[in-house]
């Protein structure tokens, strides 16, 4: 081939590729980088809700452009994305978001799936939209729930469900049977349920009665020794047996129902010995 063909071939390959449109590898083409969430229960505490919580990692800019908004449409457990409702995610550090211009655009808000277990989904879709106009990136996801926890619906003293609490020490020599009930629920069904029980602390002196010990709560219908009358309907029962000489004041009493998978639910009440 002589030279100038060669220089002829050249220049017809370099206007060849000046021509052609690059190719782009996702990273280029998808502003969303990662997308979170979380399921996050209460265990029990006062003033506290299960919510939601979900964070998305977005390119910022993006090919020049700032972001405007990122929202979550959630469906909740509707697997058809019927949306329930819309929340607005950012990254100011409030309303759930963590770390102020990160990039991870954020939002907790109150919410418990209904009728669940650990293997169902929750669906919803992220969307962000960038400063200059054009079509919004949209992306439909889901998560599985995982572990869903236990929790405490009733507690009960001597049939007495509403605090407060009072326990009237016997005045002779003997010891006086008292009747606790605590009615316990999971959505991941009733066998998910290992245990119940609480512990006793006497937060006057901050020390633990029955040296920290459980007193296990049982739903076995026993009512001899137990006092549990039915078996299976998620109310675990104990007889305690309260001396004469009982420590007198203010009981704390420390519930705790725990699962199969180590998650478990709290619930405190405070009971009055006289």
């Amino acid at each position: 081939m002589k030279l100038t063909e060669k220089k002829v071939v050249i220049f017809t390959m370099l206007w060849w590729l000046s021509c052609t449109t690059p190719v782009q590898v996702p990273d280029q083409t998808d502003p969303i980088e990662r997308i979170d969430f979380e399921y996050i229960q209460a265990r029990g505490e006062e003033d506290v809700s299960d919510s939601a919580y979900v964070a998305v990692l977005v390119k910022n800019p993006f090919n020049g452009v700032e972001v405007k908004e990122v929202k979550v449409d959630w469906s909740g457990e509707n697997e058809d994305l019927s949306i329930l409702y819309t929340e607005d995610l950012n990254d100011i550090g409030i309303e759930g978001d963590i770390l102020v211009g990160d990039n991870l655009y954020g939002r907790k808000w109150s919410w418990s799936p209904e009728n669940s277990d650990k293997t169902d989904s929750v669906y919803f879709k992220v969307s962000v939209l960038y400063k200059e106009e054009g079509n919004q990136v949209e992306k439909d996801t889901s998560f599985v729930l995982g572990n869903i926890l236990p929790q405490f619906d009733k507690i009960c003293i001597e049939k007495s469900c509403e605090g407060p609490f009072e326990l009237t020490l016997p005045t002779e020599d003997v010891a006086k049977i008292i009747t606790i009930e605590a009615t316990v629920s999971d959505l991941n069904g009733p066998s998910d349920i290992q245990w119940v029980g609480f512990t006793s602390k006497d937060p006057a002196k901050d020390i633990m009665l029955n040296d920290g010990n459980y007193i296990y709560l049982l739903d076995n219908g026993d009512e001899e020794v137990s006092g549990d009358i039915k078996e299976g309907d998620n109310i675990y029962t104990r007889k305690v047996a309260f001396p004469y000489n009982a420590t007198t004041g203010s009981l704390e009493w420390k519930f705790r129902a725990q699962d199969w998978q180590g998650g478990f639910a709290d619930s405190i009440i405070t009971v009055t010995v006289q």
